[in-house]
């Protein structure tokens, strides 16, 4: 029995050594080699033990003869017959060298002397001593023989991902043997872990000439994924394989197909920007408007904009998409998920296209707002340059603008950008929140520097008046804290910033707050000492203008005494002059004298003085005429240049007409012509003093109403001064407090 046991391993071992002389290895038929090659090495050891427990209960010398051949590498040990002291026998020794013939032919090594078991050879009288085996060599198959082989299934299944020789030599390409395969029986619809069938393998890969050999074999061209339920031309479109899908759309493959995800073939191609496909797609027919995605009803150019692929966007417009169609749940267009995404070059290109540069989504925000939210600078300046409103309208429900966004989100060149190109800085959204406050509230000290120098105010507060630099303290922002205590001019109070620390668990933000609360504290202190020093001053100045104010009332009060005395002065003077010329003129026989008198008392506030006529030039014998000797008035001011011109030329014309118009035959008596002319000249003079008296009034009147307005504005500054004085002691005294 032990024998044909033997003789069998035998019959193994020869059939491994005929697969020796073959180079092609198929990675399923190595597997099941060595797995065949170790469970053979296991009976062999089993039949070693039981040859070797024979041996010693028989104790019978067995001779190896030349029955059967010597096992091959990895077969059952030579027996060589030892005696009691463990030496080799006669017979062993006569039978050394064709026994060493035959295992030199049979690939056997034999053991040194030295790895011999001595004890067991001592142990066992004429037992036999076993030589060692060397370890069984990796054994390579060719494939055709490992299909020919009865005992091998073709369609063997891995153990992780349910793999077989044909899933895996299609998703590698190997066309023979895929044609092989399938002619030895393999399952050509056979599907892996995740239900991906060898067509759908080869089609992923952008196999080809695999696909081709499964579709002629009568492979399914609409098999679906189980998770996916995506097609072989669904996923060929989604990887670009040009060639697969030019195969399967002359094959007449499903254009329109959707899978889970509702997506047909040209959204894939679309969304991969494999304009070569899409172009392919469409002369076979695929809508070009299709709303895909079960939840989003988005089109193939919405897809191709959102990933950035200018080429394919440019296409499918010059093919008739829709650039204003709208996702049904959000009403999202192409060119909003472009600036959500950031593609500038689609942006750019959507807009030379008139795409709606102020469409509002279902959230409300424009694409100006979409590209704030993320930053995107390049996005940003194509929308202002195609005339994106900065100012736009906020949105309904937050009431947040595009500063509001970019500053809460720290975006610092984006800032800079809206407030270039003229963004409100004072804008507040829903909840009060400007976008220094957000700023601040974010810790984002560049954009605060930023914000500030652009103009906002620095001490706005929300609706829950919580001012900027509270924010920043709240969130543990100490870099923000240390920059706004230096610029700001109110600040938190101490029960406040205790109240808050007081509600905070978390140890680091506390440590944080801590650290705000000294720097504010010490700025504080600071700002009430500088407050101090600028009061004292201020008190200092408002000291000084209440002393000129005083001196300048003092002064004004000396002029208008001086102007008093001057005008008392005046009037006494031309009282007197009144009264010693009304005596002469009483005594004149002239019918107009009493006239004159009349109008002189009337009018005894005029100026009157005494011009006297000019000497004659003829003889210095000649006497000065009665009629000279009357009261004159005076010359007037300078105001009255007419008057003055009048009354020289009629002196001239006197002198001129013969000693002051008197006749040579007279006898010092007058002429009617020469009375009549002085009182038509006393008459003129005195309407022109009254034309002089009302100048002098308005001009006395307007200085007087001058003088109390300028009055009135010294006092109304000069009581802003002491308020403003007021409330700077108050704010002081509570900085001290």
């Amino acid at each position: 029995q032990l024998q044909q046991q033997v003789a069998q391993q035998q019959q193994q071992q020869q059939q491994q050594q005929q697969f020796q002389s073959s180079n092609i290895v198929h990675p399923s038929s190595m597997l099941l080699a060595q797995q065949q090659q170790a469970q053979s090495a296991q009976q062999l050891q089993q039949l070693h033990a039981q040859a070797q427990a024979a041996h010693c209960t028989q104790h019978a010398q067995v001779q190896v003869a030349t029955q059967t051949q010597q096992p091959q590498t990895g077969g059952p040990p030579a027996l060589i017959p030892v005696d009691a002291s463990g030496m080799p026998t006669k017979v062993a020794k006569k039978s050394d060298k064709s026994r060493k013939e035959k295992n030199r032919l049979a690939g056997v090594r034999q053991a040194p002397a030295g790895q011999q078991s001595a004890a067991a050879a001592a142990a066992v009288p004429g037992g036999y001593q076993f030589e060692a085996s060397p370890a069984p060599a990796p054994i390579q198959y060719p494939a055709g023989n490992v299909v020919q082989e009865r005992q091998i299934d073709v369609d063997s299944e891995t153990d992780s991902n349910h793999d077989t020789a044909l899933t895996l030599a299609c998703a590698g390409g190997h066309e023979e043997l895929v044609e092989l395969l399938i002619s030895r029986g393999a399952n050509i619809e056979h599907k892996d872990k995740k239900g991906f069938t060898p067509l759908i393998l080869a089609a992923t890969a952008g196999h080809e000439k695999v696909v081709e050999t499964l579709l002629r074999h009568g492979a399914e061209m609409e098999a679906q994924s189980e998770r996916t339920k995506d097609t072989p031309l669904s996923l060929a479109c989604s990887g670009g394989r040009y060639e697969v899908v030019e195969l399967l759309l002359n094959m007449n493959a499903n254009r329109e197909h959707r899978n889970v995800s509702d997506y047909t073939p040209l959204s894939l191609a679309a969304s991969g920007g494999y304009v070569n496909i899409i172009k392919l797609l469409l002369s076979h027919g695929a809508e070009i408007n299709s709303r895909t995605g079960s939840k989003l009803g988005i089109s193939p150019l919405m897809l191709a904009a959102m990933n950035g692929h200018t080429a394919a966007v440019k296409l499918l417009l010059d093919m008739g998409s829709d650039i204003n169609a709208q996702i049904e749940t959000n009403r999202n267009t192409a060119l909003t998920l472009a600036c959500f995404q950031g593609r500038h070059e689609v942006v750019s290109l959507l807009l030379d296209r008139k795409a709606n540069v102020e469409h509002r989504a279902k959230t409300g925000l424009t694409p100006l707002m979409e590209a704030a939210s993320g930053g995107y600078i390049e996005v940003g300046r194509v929308l202002l340059d195609k005339g994106a409103d900065v100012n736009a309208a906020p949105v309904p429900s937050s009431r947040d603008t595009a500063l509001t966004i970019a500053a809460d989100k720290g975006h610092l060149k984006f800032v800079e950008l809206l407030l270039s190109r003229g963004a409100a800085v004072e804008v507040k959204n829903k909840k009060g929140n400007s976008p220094l406050w957000l700023a601040a509230n974010g810790g984002h000290l560049a954009v605060v520097e930023v914000l500030c120098n652009a103009g906002a105010d620095i001490d706005s507060q929300d609706n829950r008046k919580v001012s900027c630099l509270m924010a920043a303290f709240r969130k543990g922002h100490t870099k923000v804290v240390k920059w706004m205590v230096n610029h700001v001019t109110q600040f938190p109070s101490d029960q406040e910033m205790t109240r808050y620390i007081n509600t905070i668990s978390d140890k680091e933000l506390l440590e944080k707050c801590h650290d705000c609360v000294k720097v504010i504290r010490a700025a504080k202190d600071q700002q009430a000492t500088k407050a101090n020093i600028n009061a004292s001053i201020l008190l200092k100045e408002l000291d000084l203008e209440r002393s000129r104010e005083e001196s300048r009332k003092a002064a004004a009060a000396k002029r208008r005494e001086r102007k008093k005395r001057r005008k008392a002065e005046k009037r006494e003077q031309q009282r007197k002059l009144v009264e010693g010329e009304a005596k002469p003129g009483a005594n004149s026989d002239d019918d107009g004298d009493d006239d004159d008198d009349k109008d002189a008392d009337d009018d005894s506030d005029e100026e009157i003085v005494s011009v006297p006529l000019p000497q004659t030039r003829g003889g210095g014998n000649s006497t000065t005429p009665a009629t000279n000797n009357r009261i004159q008035p005076r010359e007037p001011p300078p105001t009255a240049p007419i008057v003055v011109q009048q009354q020289q030329q009629q002196q001239q014309d006197k002198e001129e007409g013969g000693d002051s118009g008197i006749d040579a035959n007279s006898q010092g008596s007058c002429s009617s012509s020469d009375v009549k002319s002085a009182s038509s000249l006393i008459e003129q003079q005195r309407k022109n003093n009254k034309k002089r008296k009302q100048q002098l009034q308005q001009a006395h009147q307007q200085q007087q109403q001058s003088h109390v307005s300028s009055a009135v504005t010294a006092k109304q500054l000069q009581q802003q001064q002491y308020a403003c004085a007021r409330t700077t002691r108050a704010a002081s005294v509570h900085l001290r407090q």
